[in-house]
């Protein structure tokens, strides 16, 4: 498996353990971690910062939205800038 040339991944997880994990192995497969996030709000505040390739996003979020609702948020925050969406990939434990 080879990874995307300079894909720069958002990290969205409220755990810091596994933000920890994931940064390590995405660092050792190539990509480029662009950013972490614990919160839908600090997703949307990094995303619109950084421009990941992708977002590697928790659907269980602790706040007020849950992982699903930040990807919801995300492409609709994307979708009125006309800017290119991130793919978000949801993922949990």
């Amino acid at each position: 498996m080879h990874p995307m040339p300079n894909a720069r991944i958002l990290i969205v997880e409220d755990e810091a353990i596994t933000v920890a994990a994931l940064k390590r192995e995405l660092i050792a497969l190539g990509y480029e971690v662009a950013g972490t996030a614990d919160t839908t709000e600090a997703a949307l505040a990094v995303a619109d910062r950084e421009k990941p390739d992708l977002v590697l996003m928790d659907i269980t979020l602790s706040g007020n939205l849950d992982g699903i609702a930040a990807a919801v948020a995300l492409t609709r925050t994307r979708e009125r800038s006309s800017a290119p969406c991130s793919p978000a990939l949801l993922a949990t434990s």
